[in-house]
């Protein structure tokens, strides 16, 4: 049968969207939210993403298998006395292959890990970060299963940590490229990138990427694969995230998921961007202190986002003529700053990395990334973390009065009443400048990085934020 015409199971418009019949297609859900191993954090969302995708997918109006059986959709993750392991992983995979002539879809959602042999592993209940290949559930085993099924399209989506290397290892010259029998294509969605982390917010009921997930398929009309990671990239951009990454061959990106609107939560961007701060990562960082080692053995990581450490502010007078703005968003009035051309306002700043801290007149400063190197009685000691692009070549060293002499490069942002602002890859010594209007502007200077804040287990980035009207100063470092 021609393309025009359709396939034999579902509907596939020439240069339109593909509906897969969902009587012959098959959705397997993989997901491990809770693990044996202390290394491994729980992932309280993990389920919640189980949970309502496959709400979506048994939607009783608009779901794929709204007019047939449950049991077309396999979930793996949800029940407590199923033992989620490779085998129980591989019976449902060999069962859906079998079955599946239009669609097979396989979704996994959890913790990703790096091998030994630097290939991605998807951990599972009983997984051990140092024997990954005898305990994780190796990309080479959906690799198989998915070369090996007949259905029209075959898709994966991977919600976890450095996904992204699924998009080269099942790309168009690897085991997905078309085999006997002839297939319509193959589809890859992942979270993030291959060496970056995948992140869940503190509280919030779904990870940021199946949040998104879940936001496209509640959209007024159906979309294609190919219009979800567009959805899903923009959403992950505007929350200063890892942006998804996707690959495929033939017509497997015109492939819909649901055929109306799905219920789904609360959206996953914040009305503004710098609300957000980034938990430290379980990702090792090389020595050199500059760069995350993402490919050693074992490697793994799914960072979890919260609301941040704003210093507490004293709460304004409500006024009787309109509504009060929110503490947080109260910035001074630019008739309450003294006029000249004198900083009127130096304040310094100690930030835990992947918190935010405020000063008494409105400035933000938020620490998403730095790394360090601590010289002491001749030897060096590295430190660092955060998802920041550190960047830079050089570090300069700063004396902290105790013998020793610290290195170090930071990452940040800064909100002032005027703008927002982010700084990569600024040293020690080094500084940004925030203009604002009427000649107003506002300098961040990096003060020292330190493996400890005072009163925490925390690394953290001093600044001195200064503010001033007049001729601005020069920045070391460009304020994007």
């Amino acid at each position: 049968m021609s393309e025009a015409e359709g396939s034999a199971t579902g509907e596939v418009p020439r240069a339109g969207t593909w509906f897969p019949n969902g009587a012959t297609s098959r959705v397997v859900l993989i997901g491990a939210s809770t693990f044996a191993s202390k290394d491994l954090p729980d992932i309280p969302a993990v389920r919640n993403n189980l949970e309502d995708l496959k709400a979506a997918f048994l939607h009783p109006r608009y779901g794929l298998f709204a007019d047939t059986q449950p049991e077309h959709c396999t979930v793996l993750g949800l029940d407590e006395k199923q033992v989620l392991d490779q085998r129980a992983v591989g019976g449902a995979l060999a069962k859906a292959r079998a079955a599946a002539d239009d669609l097979l879809l396989v979704y996994y959602t959890g913790h990703g890990l790096i091998g030994d042999d630097s290939k991605l592993h998807l951990a599972l209940e009983h997984t051990d970060p140092e024997q990954t290949g005898f305990t994780a559930l190796p990309l080479s085993v959906l690799q198989r299963e998915l070369a090996g099924a007949r259905a029209a399209a075959r898709v994966l989506v991977l919600d976890c940590c450095f996904s992204g290397r699924a998009v080269d290892a099942m790309g168009a010259n690897h085991l997905l490229a078309p085999v006997p029998p002839p297939t319509r294509g193959v589809y890859v969605l992942t979270s993030t990138s291959a060496n970056s982390l995948s992140m869940a917010r503190k509280g919030h009921r779904n990870s940021i990427f199946t949040g998104a997930l879940l936001q496209a398929l509640a959209q007024p009309e159906p979309l294609s694969l190919s219009d979800v990671y567009q959805f899903v990239r923009h959403t992950q951009r505007v929350l200063e995230v890892a942006e998804p990454q996707t690959g495929g061959i033939g017509d497997a990106h015109r492939v819909a998921l649901v055929r109306g609107p799905v219920p789904a939560g609360p959206p996953p961007v914040p009305p503004r961007w710098w609300r957000l701060s980034r938990r430290r990562s379980a990702s090792r960082w090389l020595r050199g202190g500059v760069l995350v080692a993402l490919t050693g053995a074992g490697v793994f990581g799914y960072a979890s986002l919260d609301s941040g450490t704003a210093e507490p502010e004293a709460k304004p007078t409500p006024s009787a003529t309109r509504p009060t703005r929110p503490s947080e968003a109260r910035q001074p009035r630019p008739a309450e700053r003294p006029t000249g051309e004198k900083p009127y306002a130096t304040r310094k700043l100690t930030v835990v990395l992947n918190k935010t801290k405020r000063t008494p007149e409105g400035v933000l400063v938020g620490v998403n990334g730095l790394v360090g190197d601590i010289y002491h009685n001749g030897s060096k000691s590295a430190f660092g973390g955060g998802q920041g692009q550190i960047g830079g070549s050089s570090a300069v060293r700063s004396d902290d009065g105790k013998g020793a002499n610290t290195s170090g490069l930071v990452s940040f942002f800064v909100d002032t009443s005027a703008r927002g602002c982010k700084a990569h890859g600024v040293s020690i010594g080094e500084s940004t400048v925030v203009p604002g209007p009427a000649r107003e502007w506002t300098k961040v200077l990096v003060v020292g990085v330190t493996p400890k804040v005072p009163g925490t287990d925390e690394m953290g980035a001093t600044f001195e934020v200064t503010q001033g009207e007049g001729p601005a100063p020069e920045g070391d470092k460009t304020c994007a």
